[in-house]
């Protein structure tokens, strides 16, 4: 092998790494394993969340990489038990936030980042990418406890935040 060859793939890989292995000095690694593990998701399209939800599902993530920051997720229906979404959550070392890719299983493309939890909540904002064009979203979360978070959604008409849906998931192991 060169050495032109081998300081290229030398310094992909340091690339890779780099951004793969966060610079975890404020701890925000350590609290966005909150998520890790199986939570029964609940979606209401209104604020009453004491009815039936309209949708229930099962969010699963998983820590997608051993020694550095990558979580690994998907929600699956309960009725088909196929996957809706797929997303990766990883940690950028450069911009110092997290960045949450989701794909849908009707082909929309959802990005979000993230500074991270301030004490129990965490916003992400971003945008859904779909082939009619762009909608800048935000998910407020907040922690209930180690078994229980809610999740708001909201899309932006204008200059307002419109809440679109509510979710509550409550972790199954």
């Amino acid at each position: 092998m060169t050495s032109y060859k081998a300081a290229s793939i030398k310094a992909v890989t340091l690339s890779v790494l780099s951004i793969i292995i966060p610079h975890m000095s404020n701890g925000q690694g350590d609290a966005m394993t909150y998520f890790v593990g199986s939570w029964q998701l609940s979606i209401w399209s209104d604020s009453d969340t004491i009815r039936e939800p309209d949708a229930k599902g099962k969010w699963e993530v998983s820590d997608g990489r051993v020694g550095a920051f990558a979580l690994v997720g998907r929600v699956l229906s309960l009725d088909e038990n196929k996957a809706l979404t797929r997303e990766f959550i990883t940690y950028d070392p450069l911009t110092k936030q997290y960045d949450r890719t989701i794909a849908g299983r009707d082909s929309t493309l959802y990005r979000f980042v993230t500074d991270g939890f301030t004490g129990d909540s965490l916003i992400w904002v971003g945008k859904a990418l779909r082939q009619t064009g762009e909608t800048p979203m935000k998910e407020v979360i907040h922690r209930v406890g180690p078994m229980v978070f809610g999740a708001v959604f909201y899309v932006k008409d204008g200059a307002a935040w419109i809440l679109v849906t509510w979710e509550r998931l409550t972790r199954l192991e």
